[in-house]
């Protein structure tokens, strides 16, 4: 998983920077191209989240079931629960500065005119964006490395158990 999000993380973060180059450089010109960039790229952005709360909960329940049936240490699992916690925050911050710069956006795209409060929204969701990709990408990297220690654990208990 970390490679895929890797590079999902990657095109959202170029598919931001597209967008604002769009409303930055040539606002008069392109604001329905804008728009519709940055809906098509908030929602890949919101997929993706989706996609890394989602790897994290099934990878918990297969460290979780491992560890039920290995009879293996609970601290992975804490562990685990720390990382997914740890994700959901980040995800709720991302969210959060996702509504704000639609909303400024929506108010700008209605008004006709781009507000300066719109582009220190979207300037402030990029940087999100990058901090949230970067951490979030640590954390699935982190996540898979648990996953493979518990993993290689519950085999190694197995094999114990059959001798």
């Amino acid at each position: 998983m970390p490679p895929v999000f890797r590079y999902l993380s990657a095109s959202i973060l170029l598919l931001l920077l597209i967008t604002a180059g769009l409303g930055f450089f040539d606002p008069a010109a392109t604001p329905d191209r804008h728009v519709l960039l940055a809906v098509l790229t908030l929602l890949l952005s919101c997929g993706v989240q989706v996609l890394a709360f989602t790897y994290l909960t099934v990878t918990g329940k297969v460290i979780a079931q491992a560890i039920h049936l290995g009879g293996l240490d609970l601290a992975a699992l804490d562990e685990a629960k720390a990382i997914k916690r740890s994700l959901a925050r980040t995800l709720g911050a991302l969210v959060l500065m996702m509504v704000a710069a639609t909303a400024s956006g929506a108010a700008a795209w209605r008004s006709g005119d781009p507000h300066t409060y719109h582009l220190s929204a979207a300037f402030l969701l990029l940087a999100a964006h990058a901090w949230a990709l970067f951490r979030e990408y640590g954390l699935i990297a982190r996540n898979a490395l648990l996953l493979d220690r518990t993993l290689r654990d519950y085999e190694q208990r197995k094999r114990q158990a059959r001798r």
